[in-house]
């Protein structure tokens, strides 16, 4: 009886983590969503590469920073479980 609330407690603390990471992948997500939309191109890294390489636009490399970023952090072991139980993929 004195394991159960040691694993009830664990559970409930990744349950949490889980919930976090969740939104703040969210969020993300939203904020590059809402940056191609502003600057008109489709939300994948090609797309934004090929605009990158005509113009060269310091957004561009801004938005291209941030989807690297978000592919990489749910690559990164702990964020790829949450990502895979949530949906999200990578730009």
């Amino acid at each position: 009886m004195g394991f159960l609330p040691i694993f009830l407690a664990l559970g409930l603390f990744l349950m949490l983590w889980a919930i976090v990471v969740s939104q703040f992948l969210a969020v993300e997500k939203k904020k590059i969503q809402a940056m191609t939309g502003d600057l008109s191109l489709a939300s994948t890294l090609a797309a934004v590469d090929a605009q990158l390489n005509e113009e060269g636009a310091r957004e561009l490399r801004s938005l291209r920073a941030r989807m690297l970023r978000y592919n990489k952090l749910i690559s990164s072991y702990p964020y790829k479980i949450v990502a895979g139980l949530i949906g999200s993929r990578k730009f």
